[in-house]
């Protein structure tokens, strides 16, 4: 898993895995290392949705799409709308 989280996530190739990992992680009710996971891939609505409906904590998915930044805007709306 260090290896892994050495790359560098900028590149299409590693954020690609990432995702896969994340959907893997999902399939095994893993549900907070999924969230990382698509983080890493950059795909923070879909670790937003994760922490929210999956996990049951809209105040994490709230803070962590918070602390994403303003590119976080239409994923803090996905939360608070529902």
């Amino acid at each position: 898993m260090a290896d892994f989280l050495g790359r560098d996530f900028r590149a299409p190739e590693s954020r690609h895995a990432a995702a896969k990992n994340a959907y893997a992680l999902l399939g095994q009710h893993k549900y907070d290392l999924a969230a990382a996971f698509f983080l890493l891939s950059g795909a923070l609505g879909d670790a937003v949705s994760v922490l929210a409906k999956e996990r049951g904590e809209p105040q994490l998915a709230l803070m962590v799409a918070r602390l994403a930044g303003p590119e976080a805007t239409s994923a803090l709306q996905a939360v608070v709308h529902k």
